[in-house]
């Protein structure tokens, strides 16, 4: 078992995040959020390209056309045509609340696009869940408020979505009907306890054990279905971000982090911070990244 963590990206980036990985193109694609930027890379090539975009991207979806994404820009959702550079809008989110933006987000086992908002600058908790289904129709998820939504993503069946208000140290579980939307039995999956360390981005393997980056934690675990610690990954910066699997054999994790808000004295200490890093396994396999399976 390899735990060797390699820079594969030393962008600098002050908010990378959103990772996941077109497993068509092999094409790795992340956000740097308050740079208002969307890369891509192509893992083995050093190949990269940047765009910049109108507002925020907090997360996004591939679609089943590969010049196309889903983007959940700060205020509204909107199809990109990345090989024409323009730009359709779709519908816009929390237009009433000023202070929010979208956050993170991941595809269903069905294909629908399932994300969260934040409260920027506050720990009040009037963000929410959102469901963009294959219809093009957004609904509200029967989830609490959070402040800051997180690590949303699902078991392999697709029966259970897992969630978290990251000011709240915990990650949650949900019972979830992909059908219909529903989210039902919310219960504690993870307790991160009387800590500094928020559980930010996450995916769930081939074996149903989730993978939690964990902001302020220096660290990458992975949870068996259980709630229970099967392995900590020690990153060299405090602020990992994001998880995602890919590698001709989905063995490799990739994991982004962040630079924002460390200290100069901080970052002297972990110059890293901000990279694009790669673990390769030899005992885990990831779960290919699900599509938004909507009109484009």
């Amino acid at each position: 078992m390899s735990t060797t963590v390699r820079c594969l990206s030393d962008g600098q980036y002050n908010l990378a995040e959103g990772i996941i990985r077109d497993e068509q193109t092999g094409f790795l694609w992340w956000t740097n959020i308050h740079a208002k930027e969307l890369w891509r890379l192509k893992p083995g090539t050093g190949a990269h390209k940047r765009w910049s975009l109108p507002q925020r991207l907090g997360c996004f979806a591939l679609t089943q056309h590969q010049d196309i994404l889903l983007l959940a820009l700060e205020t509204g959702l909107v199809l990109f045509n990345h090989a024409r550079d323009e730009y359709t809008r779709l519908v816009s989110v929390e237009t009433s609340l000023p202070k929010t933006r979208t956050n993170d987000g991941r595809c269903d086992r069905a294909g629908n696009f399932i994300f969260g908002t934040m409260h920027e600058g506050s720990p009040d908790a009037v963000a929410s869940f959102y469901r963009f289904d294959t219809r093009g129709v957004l609904t509200r998820l029967d989830l609490p408020n959070i402040a800051i939504s997180n690590s949303i993503c699902f078991r392999p069946d697709g029966k259970i979505m897992y969630w978290c208000d990251s000011l709240q140290h915990k990650i949650m579980q949900s019972d979830y009907d992909s059908a219909s939307g529903a989210v039902s039995n919310h219960r504690v999956f993870v307790d991160l306890g009387d800590t500094i360390i928020e559980p930010d981005g996450s995916t769930v393997d081939a074996e149903g054990c989730l993978w939690n980056a964990q902001w302020a934690g220096q660290r990458v675990v992975r949870y068996r279905p259980d709630g229970s610690v099967d392995r900590i990954i020690d990153m060299p910066v405090a602020q990992p971000t994001c998880v995602t699997f890919g590698g001709a054999a989905l063995e490799t994790l990739y994991v982004t982090s962040a630079r924002n808000g460390l200290s100069d004295e901080a970052l002297a200490q972990q110059p890293l911070a901000g990279a694009v890093f790669e673990i390769t396994f030899d005992d885990v396999r990831g779960l290919p990244e699900n599509r938004w399976l909507g009109p484009v």
